[in-house]
């Protein structure tokens, strides 16, 4: 049975021994199950290919295309180029690891394109290069295709694509997630016109809350209607407010006594709260202030006026002053002293006596 058709059916590849070398080369592109229907892109400078694969049942076919002038290059890896470079007695496990290394390739961008010339309007060969990094790439040769073979390779993929697009509503991609029925139905209950432009969108409605019985508003026929004021015409005057007449007599009248008795008693069992000291404001402390510096600049002028009475001296003088000098006491005169100075004794002039003072005698 074809690897394709197997495939199809959901059947396992058949076991092969890596002894018999008929079945082994029969089953070597079954373990190539995961690289069937793999796409990648894969930029070359500006250049952008794209990179397609499929396993048939003789072959892995590979496709490159260029997205910007639609040119396709092929190539293709029969059973005898897997078994060269793997080798001829490898075991069904060494294919299969070898297949996982290529998907690993196509899923990590590990592709490479090589003698890609985008001057070049000419048909020339490319080579894809799988694991550029590893130790052993694998190259592929690429030819390109005729215009008619691209045209329908391309036609046939995008059949492909049309066949898988019918289990998901013939759309393009398959919605995020799956489709139920309610969901379903509902899509079809939406509107499809589009709003037309400028229109502002719907507002949103809040929904509404359970109504609570116990908080329904009495209707306004049961609430009692507020009376009437009757309004006094404009021409006509409100009626005068009579002011009681001051009483002349000092002593209290028999009603006015009785009342006073009664607020008495009843203010005996009741006693009004004292209102609570309000904070003072701004303005109340500032004028404290004002009134403390004027207590201490009286009381400081009422002490200077005392002592200026009592015993000051001179301008502005005070006892206090003197009393803190030492009086040093006046020292006798002693005799024979000098005015001058009194520590020095005081010198004797002893009188001159001329010739003439002599004989007038």
């Amino acid at each position: 049975m074809p690897a394709s058709s197997r495939r199809r059916a959901g059947l396992a590849p058949p076991l092969s021994s890596p002894y018999s070398h008929s079945t082994m080369v029969e089953s070597v592109l079954d373990n190539f199950t995961v690289l069937d229907e793999v796409v990648q892109l894969v930029h070359r400078g500006s250049s952008r290919f794209i990179v397609l694969s499929h396993v048939k049942d003789d072959a892995w076919l590979l496709h490159v295309g260029l997205a910007q002038e639609g040119r396709w290059w092929q190539g293709r890896w029969l059973e005898n180029d897997v078994l060269h470079f793997v080798g001829e007695k490898a075991a069904p496990e060494l294919l299969e690891r070898f297949a996982d290394r290529l998907l690993s390739a196509f899923t990590k961008k590990e592709l490479s394109i090589d003698n890609w010339d985008p001057l070049s309007e000419h048909s020339q060969d490319l080579k894809l290069i799988l694991g550029p990094g590893a130790k052993r790439p694998v190259h592929i040769t690429l030819t390109e295709m005729t215009p008619r073979e691209a045209a329908t390779f391309a036609a046939g993929e995008f059949a492909s694509i049309a066949l898988q697009a019918q289990s998901h509503q013939c759309r393009l991609y398959p919605p995020a997630c799956p489709q139920t029925p309610e969901t379903h139905d509902y899509l079809k209950r939406l509107p499809t016109r589009s709003p037309r432009r400028g229109s502002s969108p719907a507002p949103f409605k809040v929904p509404e809350r359970p109504k609570d019985r116990s908080r329904e508003a009495t209707p306004l026929s049961s609430l009692p209607r507020p009376q009437k004021k009757r309004r006094h015409s404009s021409s006509s005057p409100p009626p005068p407010v009579r002011q009681p007449k001051p009483s002349t007599s000092t002593s209290p009248s028999p009603s006015q006594a009785t009342r006073s008795a009664q607020d008495q008693d009843a203010g005996k069992g009741k006693r009004k709260a004292k209102p609570l000291a309000s904070e003072p404001t701004q303005s109340e402390l500032l004028a404290r202030e004002e009134i403390r510096v004027l207590r201490q600049e009286l009381s400081k002028a009422r002490g200077m006026n005392i002592t200026s009475q009592g015993g000051s001296f001179g301008l502005g003088g005070s006892t206090s002053a003197l009393q803190s000098r030492s009086v040093m006491p006046a020292q006798t005169a002693r005799r024979g002293a000098s005015l001058a100075n009194p520590n020095k004794k005081a010198r004797r002039y002893q009188a001159v006596e001329f010739a003439s003072d002599s004989g007038e005698e």
